[in-house]
């Protein structure tokens, strides 16, 4: 019973903690990107990129420029990436990144909103690219919520095929990338929290089957399994599935509170390569104002580095 009401009010206080937090511009909707491209010379203040991506291997530039919205770019996690990591689309060097940047025609002044074009999910890859740009200090990042599916379904314009001249007037820019190091974890920092008595709680997105290694699913992980100490909380549930968008911040919120996740607290995301994991930084960012680091190694790295004693799983 002790257990039951001090549980409860942890909860209580997880949720009434995030509500104290400013909110912040993480998420906008298609309506005010929209607005905003209606504003003379707004492209000097605006970027936007394409982040389409997920686990088919397809040709996602040339969907990029099959359809899109006018003046976006299509950024690669896969190509913006350490090309030497044994491990998938880990995080580039500094000066990677500020190369791959530039390219873009984006300087550190501009406000750059990312969009994504899952078939199912309201966002899947395009809060990568924002974690990215956060890693590297850049602070004014969005997310377009329900990507270019919920675009189209508003009613809003798109461009396809090669880039208009317009589009191409940003030439090459000059950015400079800053890693700041609060926003992302290594194997070393989660194998010392795995094995503290009061470790930071790691918050694991993929689902259930995949984080108790249940069954293989044939997307990412030939094994399943989990980090010690992770807890499970899909991020399938962030989604207002009827709406193709995020879910509000109070049910964002609630979410993790029921899935016992103190939220007043410090959070490590992670999943099976670093992808989905930012959607649980980037919600807790939106709804909390909240830094969450992402492991970015993430089960790749874990199951490879850990010892066998550290790889939890189910045995069917």
């Amino acid at each position: 019973m002790f257990l039951k009401k001090s549980l409860l009010l942890n909860i209580k206080f997880t949720l009434k903690s995030c509500k104290l937090f400013a909110s912040t511009e993480s998420l906008i909707s298609c309506s005010q990107l929209f607005d905003f491209m209606k504003k003379p010379l707004w492209y000097e203040s605006y970027r936007i990129l394409d982040a389409q991506w997920d686990l088919k291997n397809e040709d996602y530039r040339a969907k990029h420029l099959s359809k899109r919205i006018f003046g976006s770019k299509y950024f690669s996690f896969d190509e913006c990436c350490d090309k030497k990591s044994a491990y998938p689309r880990m995080l580039p060097s500094e000066n990677y990144f500020e190369e791959y940047v530039s390219n873009l025609g984006i300087t550190n002044n501009h406000h750059v909103i990312i969009y994504d074009n899952h078939e199912v999910f309201a966002l899947y890859s395009a809060p990568r690219v924002w974690w990215m740009f956060k890693a590297f200090g850049h602070e004014k990042v969005s997310v377009l919520n329900g990507g270019l599916r919920k675009w189209v379904e508003v009613g809003f314009p798109t461009v396809t095929g090669p880039y208009a001249n317009e589009e191409l007037e940003a030439s090459k820019k000059h950015y400079k990338a800053s890693l700041n190091y609060s926003w992302v974890k290594d194997f070393e920092w989660i194998q010392k929290n795995s094995n503290s008595t009061l470790p930071v709680q790691v918050v694991d997105a993929r689902n259930r089957n995949r984080f108790l290694g249940i069954k293989n699913d044939g997307s990412i992980d030939k094994e399943g399994g989990h980090i010690p100490s992770s807890l499970s909380i899909p991020f399938d549930g962030l989604f207002d599935k009827d709406n193709n968008s995020l879910l509000g911040k109070d049910l964002i919120n609630k979410y993790f509170a029921d899935n016992y996740i103190d939220t007043s607290k410090d959070v490590v995301a992670s999943c099976g390569s670093g992808v989905s994991a930012c959607i649980l930084s980037f919600a807790l960012h939106h709804s909390c104002d909240r830094k969450v680091p992402v492991y970015d190694g993430s089960w790749s790295e874990w199951k490879v580095r850990a010892t066998p004693d550290s790889l939890v799983r189910i045995v069917n």
